[in-house]
């Protein structure tokens, strides 16, 4: 309800978490009852300095792995999937959806430099009243403009921006979209005007044109693709990033 989604009586709803440490599916029936939750430990590479990263592949497979068991608990058809995650973390996406590097997760050190610089360069105060929030190392924008400093040919090859919800989206769906409660974390979405920073993202050497087009909460990203719904079973309702 929460997210706008309504399923018809006896029809089945299913939840995917991707977090830090654990990706999560849940199946649960439209008036509430949880049925099933598997869960397994979200692949991760650590290095040294603190820095780590979130293979993809490895990261969607063990989505699809974890959906598909809830899939085999359910007698009937499944009316929605709501995807949630980390907002922090994210990657640079091609113009074909497919991941350029690894996922960079929100507790990631590389870009703290370059939050001190965004932050000097607009003032904490000018800053905070646009973004809702505080400079750090941890938001996407502060990532973008490490990604532009450290990898400018892998920024200029960049269709898009995608947080794991609108990455896990995008490959059940084929289409890309974000909620705002997602994007206000990105220290890229102007608060007050509710849309994209032009001026932050220009700073960040990225564009508002490549970031996720920001949905109603609830609004379905898209139907799923043939692929997906052969493997987890096809529902009658869209996938939507809430």
């Amino acid at each position: 309800d929460r997210a706008g989604v309504t399923a018809p009586a006896g029809r089945y709803l299913r939840g995917l978490a991707g977090g830090a440490t654990h990706v999560k599916a849940a199946l649960a029936t439209s008036s509430g009852r949880l049925v099933h939750v598997a869960r397994a430990a979200t692949p991760t590479r650590r290095r040294g300095g603190g820095r780590s990263g979130h293979p993809p592949d490895e990261l969607l497979a063990t989505a699809d792995r974890l959906l598909a068991a809830c899939v085999a608990r359910s007698d009937g058809p499944i009316a929605a999937l709501g995807i949630a995650s980390m907002a922090e973390a994210g990657v640079l996406l091609d113009r074909g959806g497919r991941p350029l590097g690894e996922i960079i997760p929100w507790d990631d050190p590389r870009s703290a430099a370059e939050a001190a610089w965004l932050e000097r360069t607009v003032g904490p105060a000018e800053l905070y009243a646009r973004t809702g929030l505080r400079a750090g190392a941890k938001t996407s924008l502060a990532k973008l403009r490490w990604l532009a400093t450290a990898r400018p040919a892998t920024v200029r090859r960049a269709h898009a921006w995608a947080g794991v919800a609108e990455l896990v989206a995008h490959a059940l769906t084929g289409g890309l979209g974000t909620d705002a409660s997602l994007a206000c974390r990105t220290m890229a979405f102007d608060v007050r005007s509710g849309g994209w920073d032009d001026a932050l993202l220009e700073l960040a050497g990225f564009d508002a044109s490549r970031m996720p087009p920001v949905l109603e909460p609830g609004a379905p990203v898209g139907g799923p693709r043939r692929e997906a719904a052969a493997r987890l079973g096809p529902p009658s309702g869209r996938p939507g990033a809430a």
